[in-house]
Parts: structure tokens; sequence; C-alpha cells
């Protein structure tokens, strides 16, 4: 306000364009959608887990729910860090930066739900049996356990990608990302399988939901690199040009 840093604020510098707020909320949509559909996904597992194994299933597959989420939280965590560095050095046509990011944050995401997963599954006992009293609830809470953390070791690129594509405002792919594993592939699951297998059916869901979006995530990969490597090949063209001249 005493303007004496870099950033000054003014009534002069704020938008009256409608554009620009409609931008902010395009590129905020994905994570609105990702919250959402989590949310209506926690819903409908809490029906079925009720409706085909009872109050301790409900109780069992919350427990997994929690735990499974510590593990995941972490890579959000390192995607959100990730997310202004992609989103400058894009910005800054620094393409080959853009490229190293992605790598390093798909890789160390990768290690880390593989890890995590493994010391879940290998401890899926002792830890449902900490916080899940009823005998019949432990049980389904190892199985569906042990399930999610086979379908936590492929999530780390629908992340990525999902990540890449809101900082770099490619709204319509982020969108359509972020609704892939809570949404598009799970919810379906989660409706449909309880009704043929029962228990298991719901135990399975999110394993099968995290495998197809890791499936379906693969192609927006092979084109968000192809539209990378097309900028590098046009600036490094450019830049010829320049020396050229």
């Amino acid at each position: 306000m005493r303007k004496k840093t870099v950033v000054k604020l003014g009534i002069s510098y704020i938008s009256f364009r409608f554009k620009d707020y409609g931008l902010i909320c395009m590129i905020g949509l994905p994570s609105l959608l990702r919250q959402g559909l989590a949310s209506i996904a926690t819903i409908l597992l809490n029906g079925a887990s009720d409706t085909h194994g009872g109050d301790s299933a409900t109780a069992a597959l919350g427990v997994v729910a929690k735990i499974t989420q510590v593990v995941f939280m972490v890579m959000l965590g390192i995607g959100q860090g990730y997310q202004p560095v992609v989103g400058y050095n894009y910005g800054a046509k620094k393409y080959k930066r853009v490229k190293q990011a992605f790598w390093y944050m798909f890789i160390m995401s990768s290690c880390i739900m593989i890890i995590g997963s493994g010391l879940l599954a290998i401890f899926a006992r002792p830890l449902v049996d900490l916080l899940v009293e009823d005998e019949s609830g432990i049980n389904i809470g190892i199985n569906a356990l042990r399930y999610q953390c086979i379908g936590l070791s492929f999530c780390a690129l629908g992340v990525a990608c999902n990540m890449s594509f809101q900082s770099l405002g490619k709204k319509v792919r982020a969108i359509l990302v972020s609704m892939l594993r809570q949404g598009l592939c799970y919810i379906p699951f989660i409706i449909i399988l309880p009704i043929y297998m029962g228990i298991i059916g719901v135990e399975l869901s999110m394993m099968i939901a995290d495998l197809l979006t890791f499936v379906i995530v693969i192609p927006f990969t092979i084109s968000f690199f192809k539209e990378i490597n097309d900028k590098i090949k046009a600036l490094e063209i450019e830049e010829t040009n320049k020396e050229i001249i």
C-alpha cells in the first residue's frame, strides 16, 4: 500500500473484463470437480457398503479410505509444488524444463506411491485391526486396502497430467482428466459391480477405476509431450533464423 515493493496495489489494476474472471473459474474448475466428485463417490461408497455389508463394512471401508488418503495426499502435495514450476517455465518458453519437471514429479510420485502402497499392503492387518473392532469388518477392510494399494501404484500419471493441464491453461483436458478417477471411472463401478458381486464389488471398485484411469491418461500424456516437443523444435528453428540474420 505504501508502494515500497515491486508489486503495487491499485484500483486501476483491477480487471472489469468478464473474460478474465471466466478464465480464472475455468482453470479452477478441475479442482472443484475433483473435490465434488470425491464427495459424491464417498456417498455412493457408503450406500453400497451399507447395503451389501452392513454397518461393519461401512466403517471398515471408511477407515480404508482415510488410510489410503494419507499416501495419496503426499502425492497431491508434490503435484501442487510442481504446478508453479511447470507454469512459470512454460510461460518463459523453457519447454525442456517443462519436460524435466513433469518426469521429476511423475517419477518421485510413483516411487512414493509404490513404496507407500507396498507398506500399507504389508501392514494391512495391524492397521485395520487397530481401527476396526468387528471381525467381519476387519476382513473386508484388509481386502479393500490391499486392492486399493494396487490401484494407488498407478495414480501418479493421472495426477501429473491433471496438474500439468491445469497449470498450462489446457482447460478442456484438465477438466476431463480431473473427472476420471473419482467420477467417470469410479462412479459407474461402485454402482454396477456391487449389484453382481456384492461386497467384493465394493472392494474392487476403486482399484479398477485407478487402473482404467491410468490406461485412459496414457494418450493424454503422449499428446502432451508431442505438443511440448513441437514447441521445442519451433523455438530452435526461431533461434537458428535469428542467428542467420
